[in-house]
């Protein structure tokens, strides 16, 4: 009997794991799969968010995971570093750049970005409870290093209106064993526009090393 793919998800910054839900519905059986709350975010909210308790949550869905996984991150490289030689493959969704100079959320941006209105409003709780102390640790977090440092197979996939797409020819050239995608008429945040376009992306990716 084949062995089920198994996939670790990490959410982007302000975040949490619900932001993957649909997805996951949409993987369905074939799948096994680990949506993970990060430090400071979710489930997780009463925990510090830092470099090293990011990468330890990561470690933990991993090992979860039997030791194995697909990795499919949000907009940081978040894992990269957290143990190579589990990670199957990387997922890259609008993982370009972290300006945190202009990273700010507030409920009427999100409203645009096709989040509802109590999502919005939770949003903005959850930036002025824990947004500033989680930016500031996320300082100096080199996102293309980490790209770069991984060294293995990865995907790299962005929103055609993506803003934060600046450094998409620096990744492009530095990771030559990646494979970049850009997606007609998105944004930032990919998987709430088409998160079908997402989970077919994870079972492609999935085939190649299952």
């Amino acid at each position: 009997m084949a062995e089920i793919p198994k996939v670790a998800f990490a959410h982007g910054v302000l975040e949490s794991s619900a932001r993957w839900q649909p997805v996951l519905e949409l993987l369905g059986n074939g799948f096994e799969c680990l949506a993970v709350d990060l430090p400071a975010h979710g489930t997780n909210a009463d925990i510090a968010f830092t470099r090293e308790s990011a990468i330890a949550e990561i470690r933990c869905a991993i090992a979860e995971l039997g030791g194995r996984a697909l990795l499919v991150g949000h907009v940081v490289g978040i894992g990269c570093t957290a143990n190579p030689s589990a990670l199957s493959q990387v997922v890259y969704t609008a993982a370009m750049r972290l300006n945190i100079a202009r990273h700010r959320v507030a409920g009427r941006v999100a409203e645009r970005r096709g989040v509802s209105r109590s999502e919005a409003a939770q949003l903005d709780a959850q930036v002025a409870e824990t947004g500033p102390a989680t930016i500031a640790a996320l300082k100096g977090w080199d996102v293309h290093a980490d790209a770069v440092g991984y060294g293995g197979p990865m995907w790299f996939i962005n929103g055609e209106y993506d803003q934060l797409r600046v450094l998409e020819k620096r990744f492009w050239r530095d990771c030559p064993q990646a494979r970049m995608a850009i997606w007609p008429g998105h944004t930032h945040v990919t998987m709430l526009n088409e998160p079908d376009k997402v989970a077919q992306a994870v079972r492609d990716a999935a085939a190649l090393c299952w």
